[in-house]
């Protein structure tokens, strides 16, 4: 129900002062909210028809207790209602057990009208308990068919991982081999290792000029944590713990079924290329200092290189060694 200002409780009293004359006003009035009986607002009218006492209960919980001061007018069927030093005035109407303020009803305390309004509030409540139980078991249900079909993405998710980590392992190279026909062959090249979970990026520029002693100028290894690929999951009824958005979407099919199908990286690349996408990104993590993350990318037309993020330009990583680069070149 509509909070009532002070003033609007000393409306209702005045409507109640201002009845017959008599004390027809006198006793409790009851004022039950739309959506349940246990709601309430209850108006107290003293005998003498001077103050009334407000209570408001929520949810059966007894909440707030205002005093206010009332003078009526029986007659014109307005009241003035006063409370630390505001006042007002306003109309009122009482009809048998029935008495209305500003658009608010009030019934007096066990007449018919005020058990029929109970009943009424009652009836509100348990329609909105029983929709809203039905809502929490649909919502449960669908929660559970949620889990479950991610529980299945995860499983891809983890036979992938383990198919690229296993297929990807060792040495890889990017960057152009020397140019021996230069005058003046140099080439910056990386080097990729991959071992367990484990990924390492050394860089090194190489000069080898005809007639000059080679020189090798070598940067920090930069060390990081393979974390894989990253599958989008359901999250209209559950939560999805991922603290990672990958820079790749990915499509997946609709049913637990069919994910359980895609068996391979091959699978994979295969239906992702049917629906547009045309890169597959496997993160690895930095392990502190002033890197931050990246990946490896897969080409779904051709899983044998490593796409670097950011590149470009047309080379991978390869497995073999850039002409004229040596594996020396990236040692500390």
């Amino acid at each position: 129900m509509k909070k009532k200002s002070v003033l609007g409780i000393l409306f209702v009293l005045g409507l109640l002062l201002s009845g017959c004359g008599g004390n027809k006003l006198s006793g409790k009035w009851i004022h039950y909210s739309s959506y349940s009986e246990k709601t309430t607002t209850v108006w107290e009218i003293e005998d003498d028809q001077k103050k009334i006492v407000e209570t408001d209960y929520s949810d059966g919980d007894k909440g707030k207790v205002t005093v206010v001061d009332v003078d009526i007018d029986e007659e014109k069927e307005i009241m003035t209602v006063s409370l630390d030093g505001q006042s007002e005035t306003l109309p009122f109407s009482l009809k048998d057990d029935h008495l209305a303020i500003e658009g608010e009803d009030f019934y007096k305390e066990g007449s018919k009208a005020e058990k029929e309004a109970k009943e009424k509030a009652k009836e509100s409540r348990l329609k909105s308990k029983k929709e809203e139980d039905e809502e929490k078991a649909k919502d449960a249900k669908l929660a559970k068919k949620e889990k479950a079909y991610n529980k299945t993405v995860a499983a891809l998710e983890k036979r992938l991982n383990e198919e690229f980590k296993n297929k990807y392992q060792g040495n890889w190279y990017y960057g152009e081999g020397l140019n021996t026909e230069s005058f003046f062959p140099s080439t910056n090249v990386s080097k990729l290792k991959f071992e367990g979970d484990k990924i390492s990026v050394k860089k090194s520029d190489i000069s080898a000029p005809k007639d000059d002693p080679r020189k090798v100028s070598k940067d920090d290894v930069t060390n990081y944590t393979f974390e894989g690929i990253k599958l989008p999951k359901k999250s209209e009824y559950t939560d999805d713990d991922s603290d990672y958005d990958s820079y790749t979407e990915y499509e997946l099919p609709e049913t637990e079924k069919e994910i359980e199908e895609i068996k391979t990286l091959d699978d994979f690349a295969s239906y992702e290329k049917e629906h547009n996408i045309r890169q597959l990104s496997f993160i690895y993590q930095s392990n502190g200092g002033s890197m931050s993350d990246s990946e490896l990318i897969l080409n779904v037309n051709d899983l044998t290189n490593i796409i670097p993020a950011n590149s470009y330009s047309e080379d991978t990583y390869k497995k073999e060694l850039p002409s004229g680069v040596q594996d020396s070149d990236f040692d500390i």
